[in-house]
């Protein structure tokens, strides 16, 4: 089966949330859009498993890009997807007292220049105990809830008849044809489109190099977050900055989110194409390892700082691949970028946070609104 070209299609590649935001806004802009995901939904990928925070710039003291980036995306976000923000909860950010990457007078140079509100606390007024910490910062920051986020864009994309998503799918092959692209889907189906936005994350340079663009090393890494029962409050405290913990409220559940930087990160590597194996538990670098054990020793290493960890419960953790820029330890940049080829009908997008995917979707239209009237 082929679906006929037309003078404004656009297929997008991964349905994470800046491929689902970028497919509303261009069915919003006119075109008829196609998106296909390889899992068997939306959303299932890296935007449901990692800490779920939207951020405001406060995470990133080494990197002002992908602060500033988080600033300017903050309300939007939260408004578009109010139902599924959750707020009110305190939120710390601190500064260890060794081994941070950052000291507390840089830190606080960085929150003047971002135009961060900077409410200085004391480490005794927390609610509860933190160990090791000079630095103590009040931050207004939320989570989102993955099910109820999901939730709401199959609602949009309901609304958009022009919008059409393919679940399940991988794809096989893409090229070139005269005036846009040809895909092949894993089912054999082939579509023939105008443009094409690879919004494949972790898959990102596999697609790349089907069409013989330059492809760029990547970090990969398989990162694992425990879900965890509390007996305290909810609340986000976040260590800074190095191989340090943070825990925040797992989206509108009664549940918290527990990561370690060095911890939860269980395997790495630098190349220009994610191990495959990565995209299924079954084959995953998790298959085989203790998790009891793994979340002993993150739950050990984490109470150092913050006591009260000690006493928590494993649920289960969330686990997949993430992708970030290489030879980047020493700034930590998470931006989001937009890589334009042939003509600007091929889009790449590089993910960094969520909360930066309504402004990479509003930017994509425009290029692409620009181009198939070029």
């Amino acid at each position: 089966m082929t679906q006929e070209p037309d003078s404004r299609t656009v297929t997008i590649v991964g349905a994470g949330i800046f491929g689902c935001t970028a497919a509303i806004a261009l069915a919003d802009g006119g075109f008829e859009v196609v998106l296909v995901e390889l899992h068997d939904d939306i959303l299932l990928g890296a935007t449901k498993n990692n800490f779920n925070r939207v951020h405001y710039g406060y995470h990133y003291p080494r990197d002002l890009e992908t602060a500033l980036q988080s600033k300017d995306g903050f309300d939007s976000f939260v408004k578009t997807f109010s139902g599924c923000i959750t707020d009110g909860f305190p939120n710390f950010y601190l500064i260890a007292d060794e081994l941070s990457k950052t000291s507390p007078e840089q830190y606080i140079e960085f929150c003047n220049s971002a135009n961060l509100d900077c409410e200085r606390v004391a480490i005794g007024d927390i609610p509860l105990e933190v160990r090791k910490c000079s630095l103590a910062v009040k931050a207004h920051e939320v989570v989102y809830d993955h099910d109820l986020l999901r939730d709401q864009i199959k609602k949009a994309f309901l609304d958009r008849p022009n919008l059409q998503v393919k679940c399940g799918l991988g794809v096989d092959d893409i090229r070139r044809r005269e005036g846009g692209y040809r895909l092949v889907l894993s089912s054999g189906e082939v579509i023939e489109c105008d443009a094409v936005v690879n919004s494949a994350y972790a898959n990102i340079n596999r697609f790349d190099a089907m069409l013989n663009l330059p492809v760029t090393n990547r970090q990969y890494e398989y990162t694992v977050v425990p879900v965890v029962e509390t007996d305290f409050e909810r609340l986000g405290i976040a260590i800074m900055d190095g191989p340090f913990p943070t825990i925040m409220p797992y989206g509108k559940k009664d549940l918290s989110l527990l990561y370690h930087v060095e911890l939860s990160v269980i395997a790495t590597e630098v190349t220009d194409q994610m191990d495959r194996n990565w995209l299924k538990p079954e084959t995953s670098p998790f298959r085989d390892m203790d998790r009891q054990a793994l979340f002993e020793r993150i739950k050990e290493s984490c109470a150092a700082f913050i006591p009260a960890i000690a006493e928590t419960r494993l649920v289960g953790f969330l686990e997949g691949p993430r992708m970030v820029m290489a030879d980047h330890d020493e700034d930590d940049a998470r931006p989001s970028l937009i890589n334009k080829n042939n003509g600007d009908r091929y889009i790449t997008i590089f993910s960094g946070k969520v909360d930066h995917s309504l402004r990479v979707a509003g930017d994509v239209t425009s290029i692409l609104c620009q181009a198939v009237q070029a």
